[in-house]
């Protein structure tokens, strides 16, 4: 529970805030007796605001950034409001010009132990020496645009020592190329980099566990003023560091990290289709087949010019669409029924599919042949694929999910997962080779490559 005073409707108000559930309360300090007609005004009252300012016990500005329902009257002289996320600043409010981004998923796609050099002196009595390398040794840099500004990302170790234990985490460290502050950018700058870690970690529920608000002071150094807290949508799941380490790291991504930035921040990454959690990806059901097949054919569409309508349905649409002008009642609902189902018809997923295929089919190659092989499966052309795939998906789109998978539709379900990496990886830019590194490194395919 965070306790301070903050000013609401030009009167000094009690706050409390709690921190787990993200919810403001305000007491007034001065609630005097009201009439029936001075309550009624007050529980009649909007109060449509989005930002609220105050100061803890402890001497700590803090601003509330609250949900669109704003703030809501609960009894007379209390109020209440949602919060989707808080700043708390050490000491007075000031502007920042720098972020500092810590994450669970951070440690494994820029590996924290890079930090360290191990020198092994004697194997007999077991002497060994570690250096912690300089952070000139382990940073990496790399620029990137949002909107119309530019800015500078560095990756790099932080270090410190709690009860003579080394701690190590990796630090995201953000700052406009010109210095200027990054106020009204910081919600969309945690924004798009929550949505990267979830895209390299193929899970929704990645943890942001800090983010600092830095300011660069006299000597160039940039210092903490304050720390940024937001709202999780999803809760985190225990994972040992074998699991968290199936990610698609630093070292494979490197000079395409611009370019999957900028996917994200335009919305042209599909997103959608992730399993919340490490452990739901294993689960394999008609909800996930559906959602991994909407990811592949967005994702397909906004890489790919698409052919129109083939002329046949067209014809079909235009001829029911004129039928269904000249009926009234029953007979007009069953043409709009048949138009409804004619336009829903995509036969072109099949041939989406086997193009895809083909086209990636070099870097597909390995694990179609050890995915299809060890299950003893086949028939795996790509076009018996996309042929399974597109039925399956038919079946289960069209509400027939009392059907069960059929054997070899499972195997193509990972499949298809993969090759939606693989359309997106290779449009920002990345090698075949690095491009199968990841998939392996991702997905955990063992495969000696």
């Amino acid at each position: 529970m965070i306790i301070g005073i903050t000013n609401f409707k030009n009167e000094k108000y009690l706050f409390k805030f709690d921190s787990i559930n993200f919810s403001v309360t305000l007491e007034d300090i001065e609630y005097r007796e009201k009439t029936f007609e001075d309550l009624k005004e007050l529980f009649e009252a909007e109060y449509h605001i989005t930002v609220l300012d105050g100061r803890t016990t402890d001497g700590n500005d803090i601003v509330f950034n609250l949900t669109n329902n704003g703030m809501q009257v609960t009894s007379p002289g209390i109020y209440s409001a949602n919060v989707y996320s808080y700043i708390i600043f050490n000491g007075e409010k000031k502007e920042y010009n720098g972020l500092g981004i810590q994450a669970r998923e951070l440690d494994f796609f820029f590996d924290k132990n890079k930090a360290l050099n191990y020198n092994v002196s004697s194997l007999d009595d077991g002497t060994m020496e570690m250096r912690v390398k300089p952070f000139k040794e382990t940073q990496e840099s790399f620029n990137f645009s949002l909107n119309d500004d530019e800015f500078l990302g560095s990756l790099n170790v932080s270090r410190k020592i709690i009860d003579r234990t080394i701690i190590l985490n990796s630090e995201l460290h953000i700052n406009k190329v010109n210095l200027d502050n990054i106020v009204t950018e910081l919600e969309e700058v945690v924004s798009v980099f929550s949505k990267f870690f979830r895209f390299v970690s193929n899970r929704l529920n990645v943890q942001i566990s800090k983010v600092n608000l830095k300011s660069k002071s006299q000597d160039n150094k940039f210092r903490i003023i304050g720390e940024y807290f937001r709202k999780d949508q999803w809760s985190y799941d225990e994972m040992i560091e074998k699991d968290l380490n199936k990610i698609i790291s630093f070292d494979l991504l490197e000079g395409s990290l611009p370019n999957l930035i900028h996917k994200i921040s335009k919305g042209e990454l599909y997103l959608r289709h992730l399993p919340i959690t490490y452990k739901e990806g294993k689960n394999i059901t008609p909800a996930r087949f559906i959602m991994s097949s909407a990811a592949f054919e967005w994702q397909y569409k906004h890489t790919n010019d698409i052919e129109p309508e083939s002329e046949i349905k067209q014809e079909v649409i235009s001829y029911l669409e004129e039928v269904s002008e000249q009926k009234t009642g029953k007979d007009k609902k069953y043409i709009k029924g048949l138009l409804k189902i004619v336009k829903s018809k995509d036969n072109s997923l099949n041939q989406r599919m086997q193009k895809a295929l083909n086209e990636h089919d070099v870097i597909l190659t390995p694990f179609i042949k050890h995915l299809y092989s060890f299950s003893n499966i086949k028939n795996y052309s790509n076009q018996d694929i996309s042929s399974r795939l597109a039925e399956e998906r038919n079946n289960f789109a069209h509400g027939n999910l009392d059907k069960e998978f059929k054997g070899d539709s499972v195997y193509d379900l990972l499949l298809l997962e993969w090759l939606y990496y693989v359309i997106v990886l290779k449009e920002i830019g990345l090698s075949d080779k690095k491009i199968q590194k990841s998939i392996n490194k991702l997905f955990h395919r063992l495969l000696d490559i």
